[in-house]
């Protein structure tokens, strides 16, 4: 139970906007500060300590000089151009100024997601130049975001207090700053009080608490509790065994330390939360929100004054009620450094409370219309010039080009061996390092397989020189680390240690024969229920992850109505194609009910249905085949159910009724509610990838090739079912015949494991046991082992290999890998 509260805090108190910008807790108008009494708080006078809490979320490592935008404060206000880490400084600086308070009482923090950006200036340098200039800022604490973690805890350690393992990224760290030191670590402490570690420890402090000045001599504690959204390590980058990292509740950590907090006499309280919610008014408003902070806000005890949150990088500036019924502030700052979250609270001195009717909380965009700070131009300027000679490092050798074309039926390719060489790798030398001294006498490991999946591989390695100052086979920081393997991004991935039997590995090599569930003409039909977020959309056409047509059911872009919202996701960039009105058909009161939609794609003509009414029919010819899914944006679940695609002809091609685990269509990732319907999870895109178990017999076969380290040979028989295509005594790992019973370690990346990766329905790689993270993300894998191999030799596809031949000619789908 949590302390009683002052009575101020408990008056029903409105919502006000101050001056069109800033939220304001509104009480009797006698209980506003006026102007007269602001300045007597600021001095000292007066009964209330004024406190002036900056915060930004979600910078990424976006501190140099950058083009953004943001809307206007208020919906129909034109949008503003904003970023910039050097405005960005010049805004802190104008705002702790026009504050003028003792310095102790304006405060600035982040809130997780800071460094793991991917401007080159912070990725080519592991962020430690994000860190340089978060230094400069003055930024005095922040919160584990999920990106702290894409790289390990070792790494996060690193970055925490400037410390240089040698083993760590085999010591490609500690770089020299702009002002000639080495990296010494971030001056902000990153809190969280719900990551724990393997031994159950949480891995950083929980809360903290600022001592402000009274303005009489003495000071108030204001207690700040930290949390880390709960999808941390299920997230591709960030991705953890349970037996590495476990996040629990934020709802409960805030709740636990809040009252801790009390104990100690902290009557001020925030939180800050890197998990977020979002609005569909201006920067400044708050209109229509939704998202899991607004739902966490109703159990947030009343002893917390503020929220500040992250993740969603949202503009949102919010008052809603505790669960007392006393309104708070939730305050969102985008990302990138955009905007710049303000709350300005008034404690009371004598008892230090947070008097919330007098809090003023606004968002302040980080506009180019004021002087940039010389101090970060110059940082930003010092990274950025090393860039070109960071690109042109040459970590490798290789004797010919690695490429991700194969003219081999089996599908094997120079660069996919490479990688999967590369993972197995970086799991034997992270097993090394966690078995020595722990090994049993006559202890042997098990043989060790390395995995990449078809789809990932997103560039080749030539050997030709790519310019004056290079030669012929050197390979450049810039071939390995700017998006090599899943991510485009730079890092990619985690390489993950796991573990399978002999039966299973046999099961998973046979998974690479499965249905083929694109299509081009014909139509796709299902349930849709939508939960939250107002949003839920059907993908069709579905080529790859960044290229598909998604046709939405929205009840939230326009009030009161009803719209079917299409989409085309092309390369990575939504295209918004024009709405249809349906609210004849779907009422804005029943947006919630469950609603059947049917999307018919013949040629470029896509005819669409709901409830049995046609509603829309047009032309567009982005994509002409592809799979299916389903896609929700933020703050937005849903249900379905009944899924079905059929040729023009109304034949059933494949479907699911969502009753059965794994689930035929959706594969082993899909998430299934209890009542037998596919769960569209928050913020994520869910493909059809069909499981190894399918059976469509109206469906061709694809074949999708897994690429296998080099110690791996297996040869198979063409016409037999899938699941005996391989025999057991074909199979051979380190030379040595497949034992079914036996243990295998498998080395491959997190992206194999997680429903918002590109798992890609191999139905046993979701379910290996004992999982373990390495400090390796691929990129670090593939430089590893090209560093511990010399001169590499471009692998031959050689060691997959039909029994009998192959009777009927390679499929078109086989000669050449996506």
């Amino acid at each position: 139970m949590f302390a009683r509260l002052r009575s101020r805090r408990k008056r029903p108190l409105g919502i006000a906007v101050a001056l069109g910008v800033a939220v304001a807790l509104a009480a009797p108008a006698a209980a506003v500060a006026p102007a007269a009494a602001d300045e007597a708080a600021a001095s000292g006078g007066g009964d209330a300590v004024p406190v002036q809490l900056l915060s930004i979320t979600d910078l990424h490592g976006y501190f140099a000089d950058n083009k953004q935008s943001v809307p206007g404060a208020h919906a129909g206000q034109p949008g503003q151009t904003v970023g910039g880490g050097a405005y960005l400084a010049a805004h802190l600086k104008r705002l702790r100024e026009e504050a003028g308070l003792p310095a102790k009482n304006s405060i600035l923090f982040a809130n997780g997601d800071d460094y793991s950006g991917w401007p080159n200036e912070a990725a080519l340098f592991w962020n430690e130049s994000t860190i340089e200039f978060e230094n400069y800022l003055g930024v005095q604490f922040s919160t584990i975001g999920n990106h702290e973690l894409d790289r390990g805890l070792n790494f996060f350690r690193h970055m925490e207090d400037g410390t240089c393992p040698p083993k760590l990224l085999g010591g490609d760290l500690c770089f020299t700053d702009s002002t000639g030191k080495k990296f010494r670590g971030s001056d902000a402490k990153h809190y969280s009080a719900n990551v724990f570690d393997g031994r159950g420890a949480l891995i950083s402090k929980p809360y903290h608490v600022e001592q402000v000045d009274d303005g009489r001599g003495g000071t108030i504690p204001v207690g700040f509790i930290h949390t880390t959204t709960e999808t941390a390590i299920e997230q591709g980058l960030s991705y953890y065994a349970p037996n590495q990292l476990r996040v629990t509740s934020e709802t409960a950590a805030i709740n636990k330390y809040a009252a801790r907090l009390q104990a100690q006499g902290v009557r001020s309280i925030v939180a800050v939360m890197h998990e977020g919610f979002t609005q569909r008014g201006g920067y400044d408003e708050c209109t229509d929100p939704s998202g899991p902070v607004v739902d966490m806000n109703k159990e947030i005890s009343p002893a917390v004054d503020a929220i500040v949150t992250g993740h969603w990088h949202a503009t949102t500036n919010c008052s809603l009620p505790d669960p007392a019924g006393n309104p708070r502030p939730i305050v969102e700052a985008a990302n990138h450094g955009r905007l710049i979250s303000e709350i300005n609270l008034q404690i009371d001195r004598a008892t230090g409370d947070v008097l919330r009717d007098r809090t003023v909380a606004r968002n302040v965009p980080n506009t180019k219309d004021i002087a940039p700070d010389p101090g970060a131009q110059k940082i930003a300027k010092y990274w950025q010039d090393k860039v070109p000679a960071r690109r042109a490092e040459t970590i490798g050798q290789i004797t010919g080009d690695l490429t991700r074309a194969t003219k081999d039926p089996e599908g094997e390719s120079s660069m996919g061996t490479v990688l999967a060489d590369s993972f197995r790798w970086a799991g034997q030398r992270d097993a090394e390092q966690r078995d020595a001294g722990q090994r049993r006498p006559g202890h042997r490991a098990p043989a060790a397989i390395g995995i990449a999946s078809p789809n990932q591989m997103l560039r080749d390695i030539s050997h030709a020189p790519a310019g004056a100052d290079d030669a012929p086979g050197e390979v450049k920081f810039s071939d390995v680390y700017l998006g090599i393997y899943n991510d485009r991004g730079g890092l990619g991935p985690g390489v993950f240690s796991s573990e399978l039997t002999g039966r299973e590995v046999r099961d998973l090599l046979q998974c690479q024969w499965r249905p083929d569930l694109s299509w081009s003409d014909g139509s796709v039909e299902a349930d849709l229920t939508i939960d939250t977020g107002g949003a839920l959309g059907l993908v069709f056409r579905q080529q790859d992850a960044k290229n598909y047509y998604m046709w939405q059911i929205n009840g939230t872009t326009t009030p009161g109505r009803v719209l079917l919202r299409p989409h085309a996701y092309v390369n990575g960039a939504w295209k918004v194609l024009p709405a249809t009105d349906i609210t004849s058909v779907i009422p804005a009161g029943e947006l919630g009910d469950r609603h059947h939609v049917k999307v018919r794609a013949q040629g470029s003509t896509i005819t669409t249905w709901v409830d049995g009414v046609r509603v829309d029919s047009r032309t567009d010819t982005q994509f002409a085949r592809g799979g299916i899914g389903v896609r929700t944006s933020g703050g937005e679940s849903g249900r379905v159910d009944n899924l079905a695609v059929r040729d023009l002809a109304g034949r059933t091609l494949y479907s699911s009724t969502f009753s059965t685990a794994p689930d035929p269509v959706f594969g082993a990732t899909a998430t299934l509610s209890d009542d037998g319907q596919l769960l569209a999870r928050d913020n994520t895109t869910q493909f059809a990838t069909g499981s190894c178990e399918a059976r469509f017999p109206r469906l061709p076969e694809t074949f999708q090739p897994l690429a296998l380290s080099s110690n791996v040979t297996y040869k198979y028989q063409p016409k037999a079912p899938r699941d005996s295509r391989i025999p057991y005594g074909q199979i051979r790992v380190d030379g040595k015949p497949l034992k079914p019973n036996a243990t295998y370690r498998i080395n491959t990346t997190s992206a194999e494991f997680t429903t918002t990766g590109t798992q890609e329905g191999f139905t046993p790689l979701a379910h290996t046991r004992n999982r373990h993270r390495t400090d390796f993300t691929t990129p670090d894998a593939v430089t590893g082992y090209l560093k511990a191999t010399g001169p590499l030799a471009p692998p031959a596809p050689d060691r997959v290999r039909p029994l009998h031949g192959w009777p009927w000619g390679a499929p078109a789908a086989v000669r050449t890998l996506p």
